[in-house]
């Protein structure tokens, strides 16, 4: 459960989503988007 507020968090920080815009993607999609986020995050060092 506590990823699953992580992931809220990062993808509203990120997409300025509400959290049940968020709560109805797939967590498969989700997790797309945080692996988007953390390319990029790790491309920026």
């Amino acid at each position: 459960m506590k990823n699953l507020y992580k992931e809220v968090h990062i993808l509203a920080s990120r997409y300025h989503w509400s959290e049940n815009e968020i709560m109805k993607l797939s967590r498969k999609k989700r997790k797309k988007y945080l692996n988007i986020i953390e390319e990029e995050e790790a491309g920026a060092e």
